[in-house]
């Protein structure tokens, strides 16, 4: 028990029995609704009562602890004993937007009631992807990529007005965002989803920003786009051509791609070349004919190719199976530097003072 009162006339005598009541002492939270911004503060309020409904005024605050569930909350504890309300008090503020549940225990007695505080995002500062990166096939559709707005604590925030937010890609090749940039996050959503396609392998950057109704803080996000099924191929290092029966200084390198140009590293198929425009006529393509491709590349640079009649306008074709077959740009068998005299025609035998 403790009781406490005043000497003199009318003594007025306040007594209450230990423990605190769990039933009837109280915890209230004002304001019960702020910003999660990490510097607004709510004040809880804890009234100790006994069973009977005295207060209890002088409970030490050590023997008082607030508690609440959720994260980001800074919580501090009373630093007073009980006034003579039964009352002390404790603050919290946080960063994470949600309603979180305070609760209180006095000298180890759980108060049953409970205070709900709400915290709400603040503006929208920042856009921010919320999927993860995707890896997609040249010409075909990513799967569905998210992009949210959110406070500076990256709370989503759906309060805001209707904001127009525009999306690019740092990709060379033709690039579709589904549905159309800018899109739209409106008010009451937090977030605008599409799908992303581009034609261009490689690992393009996109952005998501925003100015619209006001200026923040786009969004970046690394995106893989690997090459389609092979189809073609290409000449990415033409014949250089020479004299004839000289293997040439510039030998041919031919790609396999896809149908959008990119080269297919995966392929190791075989690569075949032969004369496509014979300017010989009856010029003969001598070397290595066949290369099987290294990460989709068939370099002939070791294949010593040559052709032994001279002309101009030669071309090489490359074939590989079903692909469609590739023709080199033309170029020119020369003559050679003249190395010795040789008779075409041979002098005949006559008469003496005769001319042959």
């Amino acid at each position: 028990n403790y009781s406490g009162g005043a000497g003199g006339s009318g003594i007025v005598v306040v007594s209450y029995q230990w423990p605190a009541s769990a039933a009837n002492s109280t915890i209230s939270a004002s304001p019960s609704s702020l910003t999660a911004d990490g510097t607004t503060t709510t004040t809880i309020t804890v009234t100790a009562k006994d069973a009977n409904t005295n207060v209890m005024s002088g409970v030490p605050a050590a023997n008082i602890v607030v508690a609440a569930t959720g994260s980001g909350n800074t919580l501090v504890q009373p630093t007073t004993a009980t006034d003579v309300n039964g009352q002390t008090t404790a603050t919290l503020k946080s960063t994470k937007a949600e309603a979180k549940t305070v609760s209180v225990t006095i000298s180890g007695t759980a108060i049953t009631q409970t205070a709900t505080v709400t915290f709400t995002p603040g503006p929208a500062t920042k856009l921010v992807f919320t999927s993860t990166a995707v890896t997609n096939t040249a010409g075909v559709a990513s799967g569905t990529i998210t992009v949210q707005r959110q406070d500076a604590n990256g709370n989503p925030n759906t309060a805001d007005a209707d904001r127009a937010v525009t999306l690019s890609s740092t990709s060379s090749g033709t690039v579709t965002f589904t549905p159309a940039s800018p899109l739209t996050i409106t008010n009451g959503s937090s977030s605008a989803t599409f799908t992303y396609t581009d034609t261009k392998a490689g690992t393009p950057t996109i952005t998501a920003a925003s100015t619209s109704p006001s200026t923040i803080t786009s969004a970046t996000q690394v995106e893989t786009v690997i090459p389609a099924a092979a189809n073609q191929l290409a000449f990415t290092t033409q014949p250089g051509g020479g004299t004839g029966g000289t293997v040439w200084t510039t030998q041919p390198v031919v790609t396999v791609q896809d149908q959008f140009g990119n080269t297919v590293t995966t392929d190791t198929s075989t690569v075949t070349v032969a004369i496509g425009t014979n300017a010989g006529p009856g010029g003969v393509l001598s070397g290595i004919l066949t290369k099987a491709a290294v990460a989709g590349v068939a370099s002939f640079g070791t294949n010593a190719l040559k052709i032994d009649m001279i002309g101009n306008g030669y071309t090489i074709a490359a074939t590989d199976g079903a692909l469609t077959s590739a023709t080199s740009s033309a170029f020119n068998i020369t003559v050679g530097t003249a190395t010795k005299l040789a008779y075409t025609t041979v002098p005949s035998t006559g008469t003496a003072g005769t001319a042959f």
